[in-house]
């Protein structure tokens, strides 16, 4: 359970977490506003403003809402 895992982190500390994360077999639950991570990391994404589960990338659920 990670919150805001990339806050207050530089370039090489960030790219070094996503990387782990990506390598991770097991399951993640986290909140963030970095995109990057959501995008290389999110297998499925829970909205709970509207209470939605997608497995689209975040892109594409931004895109249909």
């Amino acid at each position: 359970l990670l919150d805001q895992p990339l806050d207050h982190l530089d370039l090489e500390s960030i790219e070094s977490v996503i990387d782990g994360l990506e390598k991770y077999k097991g399951i993640l639950i986290y909140t963030t506003h970095n995109k990057t991570l959501v995008n290389k990391t999110a297998t499925m994404i829970i909205d709970l403003d509207t209470m939605t589960v997608t497995r689209d990338s975040l892109d594409e659920y931004i895109n249909k809402k």
